[in-house]
């Protein structure tokens, strides 16, 4: 099997006045049988993030059918944990809802800035969300010291809720900033409130220092999934991981065809990978150079 590039889909390059530069952590909802409606975090003047999409057309080569013209979720309001910006996570359906899971950003003393996960939900199919909470569903703890940050989310047959997320377990130097974290699981019965285990899914290893974006599936009885990970002197690259119970992943390299390429807007930073079945195939997203200022990109899985 070997994922072939499609090429760049979109970048926010000024659409809009919310929609300057950025357009990271691509997540991934089918509106029909032909319509990709891609989330994303793109930046406004001050470099604060919201969240805005763009839809595609997957049997026309994924040309850009419609871009939000407002975001359908920005930043929380001052001193709260979202109150610096957001980013997207998984959508999930939930009765004749949407439930989105997203990040928040608070900056600290630069160069700290602290991420936790809240909750929004959609009443109109995702055009717009809104938070169940202005407080996060999960945040700092014991178990993660610094933040959390990336959540995959999925609801079992069994009815419950898991999530694998970025635990940030600290800073290594200030000057310049290098952080570390890597990635953890949690459960909950509601999808709202999470039992915090502390169980590491995919450690730390070697020269790597941050892992971000798990983003998983099953087929059959197994486990399979993407994330991004980066050195002390490197940006994201995409891995692969695999498991037979979903809790223990064994770490894999950059598959076939996801590789970064040798020059031009995914040549220096692959991050923030996510995925989709789409008529029996499946389709990575991708965000490109410089954590998502060059753009979102597709690949597509084949034999």
């Amino acid at each position: 099997m070997r994922w072939v590039k499609l090429g760049k889909i979109f970048e926010a390059k000024g659409q809009h006045d919310w929609m300057l530069s950025h357009t990271a952590c691509p997540s991934p909802y089918l509106v029909n049988e032909d319509t990709l409606r891609v989330y994303f975090a793109t930046r406004d003047l001050d470099n604060s993030p919201s969240i805005g999409f763009a839809e595609f057309s997957i049997n026309d080569g994924f040309s850009l059918r419609k871009v939000a013209e407002k975001p359908c979720l920005s930043r929380g309001e001052w001193g709260f944990f979202d109150d610096n910006g957001v980013y997207p996570g998984p959508v999930l359906p939930y009765g004749d809802k949407l439930r989105f899971y997203y990040m928040g950003r608070s900056n600290g003393t630069p160069p700290l800035f602290y991420m936790a996960i809240g909750l929004a939900e959609s009443e109109d199919d995702g055009l717009t969300f809104t938070r169940l909470s202005p407080a996060p569903v999960l945040s700092r703890s014991t178990e993660d010291p610094w933040m959390v940050s990336t959540p995959f989310v999925l609801n079992d047959s069994h009815n419950i809720w898991k999530m694998w997320y970025t635990s940030g377990i600290g800073w290594v130097s200030r000057s310049p900033p290098k952080s570390k974290y890597h990635i953890k699981y949690a459960e909950s019965s509601d999808g709202i409130s999470w039992i915090v285990t502390g169980d590491i899914s995919i450690p730390i290893d070697g020269n790597e220092m941050n892992l971000a974006s798990p983003w998983f599936w099953r087929e059959g009885q197994n486990w399979h999934g993407l994330y991004c990970v980066a050195g002390a002197t490197n940006g994201y690259r995409i891995c692969e991981t695999k498991s037979t119970d979903g809790l223990s992943w064994q770490k894999l390299e950059t598959p076939n065809g996801l590789e970064r390429s040798h020059s031009g807007w995914d040549s220096n930073c692959m991050a923030y990978p996510s995925s989709f079945i789409h008529k029996r195939s499946r389709y990575c997203l991708y965000s490109g150079n410089d954590n998502g200022k060059g753009g979102i990109g597709v690949a597509r899985l084949e034999k």
